[in-house]
């Protein structure tokens, strides 16, 4: 079976704040839309990548997987809170992970 086409509403991009450098995308795929997060922070243990499911219901982001942060690859891709600028270049590892999980999940 083949996955639904997703359809962009936010691109992946990256913003700084509390130590830490964020990535954030929101697509369409499908019937869903879905949210990645991921952050990377000066504290390994306050850094986090999950992919949460819009539900139209209660007009609310539900979780629907996570990678702990002991297991996340932007942790290894000196991304650093000090730095002015980041690319998504260092997030996409967790990114694909989450979104092929929610692909399994959902699809």
């Amino acid at each position: 079976m083949a996955k639904p086409k997703k359809t962009i509403i936010e691109a992946g991009n990256t913003y700084d704040g509390n130590q830490s450098w964020f990535y954030r995308e929101i697509f369409k795929q499908g019937d869903f839309k879905l949210r990645v997060e991921i952050r990377v922070n000066a504290y390994d243990f306050q850094s986090h990548a999950r992919i949460q499911v819009w539900n139209e219901a209660n007009l609310e982001w539900k979780p629907l997987h996570s990678i702990p942060h002991s297991k996340m690859e932007s942790l290894k891709a000196g991304i650093s809170y000090t730095s002015k600028t980041c690319s998504t270049y260092g997030f996409q590892p967790d990114r694909n992970a989450l979104v092929a999980m929610a692909e399994k999940i959902l699809f």
